[in-house]
């Protein structure tokens, strides 16, 4: 369930090759923000080779958090059971998804809490830009517009009266 909808932007100071971002994570609740809830800052990565998202058990021990599941996860070292958590994220400029089911994976190789998936990225727009040699991600959730490239370029050059592609 999406509490409310937003988007947030991240603008790195150079290129980069991964998109790090820090993201609450709670344990669940529905509705509103209970009185006293801890919510805890994680680096999570934004990966879109990532089914589902993913944490840590380092997050899992920090927040207390019980499994409510087991599934079989397929990744390029091999097949294995994990363990499946119910949390709430917290991104960018209070956009708020509960109910998130992720699952936990050991990453500390990688120096992070956890990936956001596809689960995530898929509930609304999400583009990267690499200009003026810097990167710049972003994300609106709900989605509410559909990006086309090449429909812009084709009507930016029909404005201009220039034959496009």
């Amino acid at each position: 369930m999406i509490e409310r909808s937003n988007a947030w932007t991240k603008r790195y100071p150079s290129r980069v090759h991964v998109l790090d971002v820090p993201v609450g994570i709670s344990i669940p609740f529905i509705g509103q923000q209970p009185a006293g809830l801890v919510t805890e800052q994680f680096k999570l990565i934004w990966d879109t080779g990532a089914t589902s998202s993913v944490i840590t058990p380092g997050v899992v021990d920090k927040l207390g958090l019980t499994p409510i599941d087991r599934t079989i996860v397929h990744t390029p070292n091999g097949s294995g059971e994990k363990r499946v958590y119910l949390v709430n994220f917290f991104l960018p400029n209070n956009t708020v998804i509960q109910g998130v089911r992720v699952i936990e994976a050991d990453l500390t190789s990688q120096a992070i809490d956890g990936l956001i998936g596809m689960d995530i990225i898929g509930m609304g727009d999400f583009a990267v830009t690499h200009a003026n040699s810097s990167t710049v991600v972003t994300f609106r959730i709900p989605s509410c517009v559909e990006a086309d490239y090449v429909k812009e370029y084709q009507d930016h050059m029909a404005a201009k009266g220039t034959n496009s592609l």
